[in-house]
């Protein structure tokens, strides 16, 4: 490496030459940039590093925007295989399928339609990140990363946060994941409601083992104030 800088510069010295001079600068620092874009893109994947972001920097400023009246929908791609809730809520009520089943709920009971209503488990796939009420203390240790405007006044504010901050909120174990991060990706409409939240949880399912590679979950809502009431279908 040292004998081709020399020769750059015993190159660059010379009198001869000019315009091979002149195209030899050029195409140095082009194949230079062009390396170092290239390392920067390949190790960034969005793991940045925590330092360069200031945390609890946010813009969001409230859950309460998000309130409990509305249709949703919840996405969560396990592994490559989709789990799909779609349902409403009203209250602290809810109706909504999933495997093809009636479920209805009435705060921290369910119950699933199988021939005839019983009482269940919370069939919810990874609910300490569905309810978004946890989104508060999520936020809370997660770190603003940037936001981005569009023309019909939607805006989408870009979060990271660490596996061990994430592994924290659940659970007690002390953990050393190093610096690797996972997103998170809040959207709020021009009536500022939260309209979508979408996590990218690859390195804190993989950790946590919980996956073996990959882990998304993506919240939609809409329809708010819509939803005027929820039958209770067990009485």
């Amino acid at each position: 490496m040292k004998n081709f800088f020399e020769n750059i510069q015993k190159f660059m010295k010379s009198e001869d030459n000019q315009t091979y001079k002149t195209i030899g600068f050029f195409a140095f620092y082009i194949i230079f940039f062009a390396i170092l874009f290239s390392l920067i893109h390949f190790k960034g994947d969005r793991n940045y590093l925590l330092q360069e972001y200031e945390k609890g920097d946010s813009s969001v400023g409230s859950v309460g925007v998000l309130n409990k009246n509305y249709v949703y929908d919840f996405k969560i791609t396990l592994d490559g295989v989709l789990h799909d809730y779609y349902g409403k809520r009203y209250e602290d009520k809810e109706s909504f399928k999933y495997n093809n089943l009636d479920y209805y709920r009435d705060a921290d009971e369910f119950f699933v339609n199988q021939d005839m209503w019983i009482k269940c488990e919370n069939p919810y796939l990874f609910y300490e990140f569905l309810d978004y009420e946890n989104l508060t203390k999520i936020l809370e240790k997660a770190t603003f990363v940037a936001k981005t405007e569009y023309e019909n006044g939607k805006v989408v504010h870009h979060y990271i946060i660490s596996s061990n901050d994430l592994a924290k909120l659940w659970t007690e174990e002390e953990t050393d994941y190093g610096e690797d991060t996972d997103t998170i990706d809040i959207e709020v409409g021009e009536d500022n409601n939260i309209t979508k939240i979408q996590y990218g949880l690859d390195h804190y399912c993989m950790h946590r083992e919980l996956c073996s590679s990959s882990l998304s979950i993506d919240m939609s809502f809409e329809m708010f104030g819509s939803v005027t009431d929820i039958e209770n279908p067990i009485e």
